[in-house]
């Protein structure tokens, strides 16, 4: 998958093969497999550094609750614009929350928290 290769380009990070790897293998089995390197503003979102972010936080939930999307944007170095992190929660939304709810919050149901 050259989405796959792409996000282990980007850095070197003992978990990120792992994560990586277990990331794209759920969510093929949820029927919405990576297939592009999700972009804000034409640049790639690395998807384990947003993971990491993200959990850092305390998970999606608490980023949208304390509002730090701006936060997070900017701790991915895009800038830290409403509308980079309005991009970026939206990606995190459909690439990374329902394996968050499956691998972190014991496998609950990310659609009521989304809608």
């Amino acid at each position: 998958n050259e989405a796959f290769v792409k996000l282990m380009e980007m850095g070197d990070e003992p978990d990120r093969r792992n994560f990586l790897h277990d990331l794209f293998v759920f969510m093929e089995s949820k029927q919405s497999p990576i297939i592009a390197v999700p972009t804000v503003s034409k640049q790639p979102i690395d998807l384990f550094k947003l993971y990491c972010i993200v959990k850092k936080f305390g998970g999606m939930v608490e980023v949208s609750k304390n509002k730090k999307w701006r936060d997070v944007s900017s701790a991915l170095n895009m800038g830290p614009s409403s509308s980079a992190g309005f991009v970026v929660k939206k990606n995190y939304g459909k690439s990374i929350f329902p394996f968050e709810c499956f691998h972190d919050r014991g496998n609950i149901d990310p659609a009521p928290i989304l809608a």
